[in-house]
Formats: structure tokens, C-alpha cells, sequence
């Protein structure tokens, strides 16, 4: 089962390593970094297939957030090069963990001077139900005769 905490790791290893973008990523409220940064927020769902197995799905908003030059200006053309940078890095997957996730659809949109970079992550998960208690159980009842032949 993938865990946030790995999502979150790999999308920092996807900004900074992959993308090589120097920003400091948050996904913390950030109201003044002082520097340029990215805020990511993450926004899953998760259908429940039974037995333990999930149909999950993850939107990723990736918003970054550019200090204006020493004219006070943002310059549009510094996004680009991200969004540039970014589909490169996430063609046709983003590792997770020891998983490959297929990226499904990607968008931008450039609003107030803000970098919104969207995309959505679906893949289908497993949750072990059972506790080790339950597995032992289980096993306390496996007999074996290996003196009798077939």
C-alpha cells in the first residue's frame, strides 16, 4: 500500500532531482518563504473494490510561487521553463516507492502571477486485512504427514 508520506518524498525528488528545479517544496501553508518555493497539496480518493483492494486516485496541484526580478516584475517566460521542465519529468510516469504510476492528465494555469501545475495519479492498491495474529491462526492449524506417498 502506497503511503503519503512516500507520495510526498517523490514528488520533492521529482521537483528538485528530476525536474532540477532549486525551489524549496512545502506542502505546509507557507505565507511568506521569502524565496521562491512550491506548495504542493494533494487531493486523493480511494474506492473500495473488496477483499482489500482499492481503486485510488490522487490530484496533485503543484503551485509555485516566483519572486519578482529587480525590476518587480514576474516573468511569465520563468514559467514556461517550468511547465516545460515538468512534462519532461512526468511523460509517462512518476515513481513512488518501488511503484511506477501512469500520470493520467496533466494542466496548468497561470493566475495572479501563480504557477498551477495539476496532475492525477490512479493506480489500484492493496490492504492487507489480515493481522499477524489472524495469519498465525492460521497457520497453527497446517498439518503436514510427509511419511505417506500419493
Amino acid at each position: 500500500m502506497i503511503k503519503f508520506q512516500d507520495i510526498g518524498d517523490s514528488l520533492a525528488d521529482l521537483i528538485k532531482i528530476k525536474a532540477g528545479l532549486n525551489l524549496l517544496v512545502s506542502f505546509n501553508d507557507v505565507a511568506d518563504a521569502g524565496q521562491n518555493y512550491c506548495w504542493v497539496r494533494m487531493r486523493p480518493s480511494r474506492n473500495d473494490l473488496g477483499w482489500g483492494f482499492f481503486d485510488r486516485s490522487i490530484r496533485i496541484d503543484l503551485q509555485f510561487h516566483i519572486s519578482p526580478n529587480g525590476f518587480g516584475e514576474i516573468r511569465h517566460s520563468d514559467y514556461y521553463e517550468i511547465i516545460d521542465k515538468l512534462d519532461a519529468a512526468t511523460l509517462h510516469c512518476v515513481k513512488i516507492a518501488e511503484r511506477f504510476l501512469p500520470v493520467y492528465d496533466t494542466s496548468t494555469i497561470i493566475f495572479d502571477n501563480i504557477l498551477t501545475y495539476s496532475l492525477t495519479l490512479r493506480w489500484t492498491d492493496f490492504a492487507d486485512l489480515m493481522t499477524p495474529e489472524d495469519q498465525r491462526e492460521l497457520m497453527r492449524h497446517l498439518h503436514l504427514n510427509l511419511d505417506e506417498e500419493p
